[in-house]
């Protein structure tokens, strides 16, 4: 009850607030992959530099999942990933239980005509994996990691190329 003697419905309120959220209004809201929109836009443009390693193939395969497989296109994703391990929960007899994988992308979106770079930026993600008592689980837990780091890289990038491409598509 408001200090007047009117009573205002909070449910009310929150029900147009969280309509206003969901559908944007009144804040400029466009969903990225909406027709026309840079998601929309950069799918089926972008060539991903070939991979050459384990690494570097699953990251561009995550790529290619997001934005679409291109054999020739106007622009070009080069990248360079770099990885290093991080030791974990060590035991007071020095045994290693944890392993911590860190990763960052550095990359450029090209433009082919012209040799341009339209945009660059660099990612960071980690993950980790524990270690066992064999050599096998363990480095079958380390490759398990080192995928799902190349893909939270993936998704990081494409992410940044969706949000900035409205300053950089044509």
């Amino acid at each position: 009850m408001s200090c007047d003697g009117t009573t205002y419905g909070r449910r009310a309120a929150l029900g147009l607030g969280l309509a206003a959220l969901v559908t944007g209004a009144g804040c400029g809201f466009t969903p990225l992959y909406a027709p026309g929109a840079p998601g929309d836009r950069l799918r089926g443009l972008l060539v991903v530099t070939p991979p050459d390693d384990r690494a570097s193939f699953a990251f561009a395969a995550q790529v290619e999942q997001l934005l679409g497989r291109v054999d020739s296109g106007p622009y070009r994703l080069t990248y360079a990933i770099s990885t290093r391990t991080e030791d974990q929960a060590i035991t007071p007899d020095q045994a290693i239980q944890r392993i911590a994988l860190l990763g960052a992308v550095e990359y450029s979106v090209i433009e082919n005509a012209t040799g341009r770079t339209l945009t660059s930026g660099r990612q960071t993600a980690f993950t980790g994996f524990n270690t066992t008592s064999t050599i096998v689980a363990t480095r079958t837990s380390a490759r398990d990691a080192q995928a799902r780091l190349m893909v939270l890289l993936a998704n990081a990038v494409v992410s940044e190329l969706v949000a900035s491409g409205a300053g950089w598509l044509p």
